[in-house]
């Protein structure tokens, strides 16, 4: 038996966990996440957050302060990002997979990988920018193994 390879789908508001054990079996779905505040629009955001917040006037009317480190919209993926990341540098130590296969959003995927510790990265055997949340366990499957045939 191969080694146990854990594949994480996701996107900035869906994440799906997979395990395998060889190349050839079809992933066994072990839990999902959903995080709805990157579902949002950043006026939403705001609104939610706005409660405590400095507003400045712009003329007839008042906008809340602009967050400087980026858009409500991109401190949520980033947040999603982490809880992820945080999540399998953990279980990694806990031995929970000895191989990590990412299959993300484009702008997700590298949000990913930041967050994961060296360990994790160095486990990492297959990185897929395609988001394959919707994808079933047997189509997840095809997906990986042509690109699997590629590499």
């Amino acid at each position: 038996m191969g080694a146990k390879t854990w594949i994480l789908v996701a996107n900035a508001s869906t994440a799906k966990l997979y395990q395998r054990h060889t190349s050839l079996q079809t992933p066994e779905y072990l839990r999902g996440w959903s995080h709805e505040d990157s579902r949002k629009h950043a006026e939403e955001l705001i609104a939610d957050s706005a409660a405590g917040r400095s507003q400045q006037s712009f003329g007839h009317g008042a906008r809340p302060a602009i967050d400087p480190k980026g858009s409500p919209k991109e401190n949520e993926k980033r947040d999603f990002a982490a809880e992820l990341g945080s999540y399998l540098n953990e279980e990694r130590k806990q031995g929970g997979f000895e191989a990590l296969i990412l299959v993300a959003s484009p702008e997700f995927l590298g949000l990913l990988r930041e967050t994961l510790d060296g360990p994790s990265q160095a486990s990492l055997t297959l990185s897929v920018a395609k988001d394959y949340t919707h994808a079933s366990a047997e189509e997840l499957q095809e997906y990986l193994n042509d690109y699997q045939e590629k590499s």
